[in-house]
């Protein structure tokens, strides 16, 4: 059993204390130091791990932490009393003052309260990956036919192309929000992928000749949307519309625009060729090449019916 502080004090007064007692004492004391810094480093490191998140508050545990780091720092000074003459006893009783249990018990407190952080970071955590990996899915999937879309030059409306440009932004804020540690702006972007969007435009008044954004669509409509032009655009696929629009007759002579669509366009295509005139005797061999280029994919010809027509 150890002795007592009264005890100790005691031997000392007397001096009955020998230099294997204080050899003993002094490693004690070391040793139970030594202990007390290990878990401090440790629990330091776990705090420091918290403190970057957005989750749990550790401001108490840091400025405790604090505390005791000075404590074990003023070891120091206790050891500098054994190099002082007559002061082996003063700095042996104060390293052991140091060292009392009582002054440490409150790490096992906060060693409890960071194990509770910790749970409640990881279900969080959990929580918004398992709520974001929807979205990645369907991000994934929009992206597919996207790439299918545009090679097919498919033209998407105003509020799919927000919407979409919308889910984008948000699935992205929410997985750097993950990496970062800032799980509840994590949280708050996956949550509003399940709300109504708004562009901000509605309680603003618009400029005679200001365009107004339009109002993307909820994230769930958005690849439901994107699933339909998808679709067009597979029937569609190969297919092009062909139109020749005829202008007024002069003297024999016809003048016509050429226009060549791309499917899924809106009524929006590419001009093949401007305007020109053909003469009537041209006509025959002017259809033959229309449908040579058309063939089976022509979708509109106006073809001449009688002699004022192409």
């Amino acid at each position: 059993m150890n002795p007592s502080p009264r005890s100790r004090k005691a031997e000392a007064g007397s001096g009955r204390i020998t230099a294997t007692q204080k050899l003993q004492r002094l490693a004690q004391a070391s040793a139970a130091l030594a202990d007390r810094r290990d878990r401090l480093v440790g629990l330091r490191a776990r705090v420091d791990l918290l403190a970057r998140t957005d989750v749990v508050v550790v401001d108490g545990e840091i400025a405790v932490l604090n505390q005791l780091a000075e404590i074990l720092d003023s070891a120091k000074e206790a050891f500098a009393c054994f190099a002082v003459p007559d002061g082996e006893i003063r700095g042996l009783e104060r390293l052991e003052s140091l060292a009392n249990p009582v002054t440490w018990a409150v790490l096992d407190s906060i060693e409890s309260s960071l194990a509770g952080d910790e749970q409640l970071l990881e279900t969080a955590r959990a929580d918004v990956r398992k709520a974001l990996q929807r979205w990645l899915d369907e991000l994934a999937e929009i992206g597919r036919m996207d790439d299918e879309l545009k090679e097919r030059r498919a033209i998407l409306s105003p509020e799919l192309r927000a919407g979409r440009d919308r889910l984008r932004s948000l699935v992205s804020r929410a997985t750097n929000g993950l990496a970062e540690q800032r799980i509840l702006d994590a949280w708050m972007a996956v949550k509003q992928l399940d709300e109504q969007p708004s562009s901000g435009t509605r309680n603003r008044a618009t400029a005679p000749n200001e365009m107004s954004e339009p109002e993307p669509l909820p994230a769930a409509e958005v690849l439901n949307q994107l699933r339909e032009e998808h679709a067009l655009a597979l029937r569609s696929a190969g297919r092009v519309q062909l139109t020749v629009l005829r202008g007024p007759r002069e003297g024999g002579r016809f003048e016509y625009m050429l226009m060549l669509l791309s499917p899924g366009g809106d009524g929006v295509g590419v001009n093949v060729q401007d305007s020109t005139t053909i003469v009537q005797q041209d006509r025959d061999y002017f259809l033959g090449v229309l449908n040579e280029i058309g063939g089976t994919a022509t979708r509109s010809l106006r073809d001449a019916r009688t002699d004022n027509r192409l």
